[in-house]
C-alpha cells in the first residue's frame, strides 16, 4: 500500500510494568485487551511480517501470537525501566531485526482510538513533505497561558501569563503530542537523537476525541466509552 516510501516496519512497544494503571496494556477495554486495539489497526494496514511487538510480558506475547504476529524474544530488563526511552527500545528491535533502511512506524498501545485512516493520513503527510518524520498531535484543551506552577503556599500571584480579561478564543491555538503515531525514516532515526524537534519532522493533526492517551483510570474510562459508542 505504501511501497513508494520504502518498507515500513511497525513497532508496538508494550512493557508489562505500569505505575498508575496495573497491567494497563492487557487490561480489558470494550471487550478485548488494550493492546489488541493497536494490533488490529496495524493489521488493517500492514501484513503480519511487518509488525513487531516489543515486550517483556508473556501475556502480551500470547495475545500477539494469537493474531499471527511474530514476536521476538522478550525485551531485556534494562529496556523495561521507568527511565527507558521509546527510542532506546525501538532501536534495539530494529537492530535485532536488521532493519537499517525504510521507515519505522511506532504505535503505542495506550492510544486505542487511532484509526486506519489516521495511519494512512500520517503516511500521506510523510510523502507530501518528503519528511524525516511525522508525529501526531492534537489541539490543547486549554491555552498554555492559563497554565503555571504553584508555590508551596499556593499563592496565585503572577499565575496568569496574560491579561486576565482576554478571552480564550482570542488566543492562538496550541497543540500537544498525543502519543498515537510516530513515523520516522530509519536512517535518520538512528542519527538524530531528538528527531521530534527536527525541522523536517511534521505534525499530523488528529481530533481530540481520537487522541485519548491512556495514562490513568479516568483516561481508560473515557476511551472505553468512546470505543463502545463507535461499535454500537
Amino acid at each position: 500500500m505504501f511501497d513508494d516510501i520504502g518498507p515500513i516496519t511497525v513497532v508496538i512497544p508494550a512493557r508489562a510494568g505500569s505505575k498508575r494503571l496495573l497491567k494497563k496494556n492487557i487490561k480489558i477495554i470494550a471487550d478485548k485487551p488494550l493492546i489488541e486495539w493497536t494490533v488490529d489497526v496495524a493489521l488493517s494496514c500492514f501484513d503480519k511480517q511487518s509488525i513487531l511487538v516489543s515486550t517483556d510480558d508473556s501475556e502480551i506475547i500470547s495475545i500477539a501470537k494469537s493474531k499471527g504476529l511474530r514476536v521476538p524474544a522478550k525485551r531485556p530488563s534494562y529496556l523495561c525501566a521507568d527511565d527507558t526511552t521509546t527510542q532506546d527500545v525501538v532501536l534495539y528491535e530494529l537492530n535485532k531485526a536488521k532493519k537499517y533502511n525504510g521507515v519505522v512506524l511506532i504505535l503505542q498501545p495506550t492510544s486505542p482510538l487511532r484509526t486506519k485512516e489516521d495511519i494512512q493520513n500520517s503516511i500521506n503527510t510523510y510523502k507530501k513533505y518528503n519528511a524525516t518524520g511525522v508525529v501526531s498531535v492534537c489541539e490543547c484543551d486549554h491555552p498554555p497561558e492559563w497554565i503555571n506552577t504553584l508555590s508551596d503556599d499556593l499563592s496565585m500571584e503572577n499565575f496568569l501569563k496574560i491579561d486576565q480579561d482576554r478571552r480564550s478564543q482570542d488566543l492562538s491555538k496550541s497543540y500537544r503530542l498525543n502519543g498515537a503515531i510516530y513515523l520516522f525514516d530509519i536512517f535518520k532515526y538512528r542519527q538524530i537523537k531528538n528527531i521530534i524537534n527536527d525541522k523536517n519532522t511534521f505534525a499530523y493533526i488528529m481530533d481530540k476525541r481520537s487522541s485519548i492517551d491512556i495514562d490513568d483510570d479516568l483516561d481508560f474510562q473515557i476511551a472505553e466509552m468512546i470505543l463502545v459508542s463507535r461499535n454500537e
